[in-house]
């Protein structure tokens, strides 16, 4: 990528603030990946996209439990050695449940 376009993709709107070129051309690859594939291919999507990434928070939360014992959480846990795995567990056996064919497409 040449550096004008990531300037211009990085470019902030002037009123709202927010990088507004980066967001147009995320939400129309979205539309177009709406609009392409059937919703029942997409929601399975969303849905090991989503519960692979808690899996991937919960995961660094034990390390950085581990590595890292001297930071203060900013909200409390009672149980927080335990919230983690079973977090991890928990997930992993709803993705698990998701059809082949979406791991298919998670892996690819």
């Amino acid at each position: 990528m040449t550096a004008w376009c990531r300037r211009r993709s990085a470019a902030v709107h002037p009123r709202f603030q927010t990088p507004h070129v980066a967001t147009l051309v995320t939400g129309g690859c979205a539309a177009a990946i709406g609009g392409l594939f059937p919703i029942v291919v997409l929601g399975a999507m969303v849905s090991i996209g989503t519960l692979v990434a808690f899996i991937v928070v919960c995961a660094g939360v034990m390390i950085l439990r581990r590595t890292r014992p001297d930071v203060r959480a900013a909200v409390p846990c009672s149980g927080g050695g335990l919230v983690a795995p079973l977090g991890i567990a928990f997930c992993a056996l709803m993705a698990a449940s998701l059809p082949g064919g979406t791991w298919w497409r998670l892996i690819i």
